[in-house]
């Protein structure tokens, strides 16, 4: 294994389900992990320069609806 951590080995539980649930969303809607991940970790403008995966850890539920709505308009985009 190597030096990188996951979400298993820090996040409390509900943070865990909020956080796969929403790098599942992520994978589908860019279409692989590098890119699903570069979402989750980058400052993004709609959030207020913040990182979704932040608002995951910190804003619970709400932080969970604001990056769902920016992935849903991601992939409304996405289909033109």
């Amino acid at each position: 294994m190597g030096d990188e951590m996951t979400p298993d080995e820090f996040l409390p539980p509900d943070a865990r389900a909020r956080f796969d649930r929403i790098r599942a969303t992520a994978r589908e809607v860019f279409g692989d992990d590098y890119k699903a991940r570069y979402f989750l970790v980058r400052p993004h403008p709609q959030l207020e320069s913040r990182r979704p995966m932040a608002l995951l850890l910190t804003e619970g539920d709400e932080g969970v609806r604001r990056v769902q709505d920016i992935l849903r308009s991601h992939r409304t985009a996405a289909k033109g």
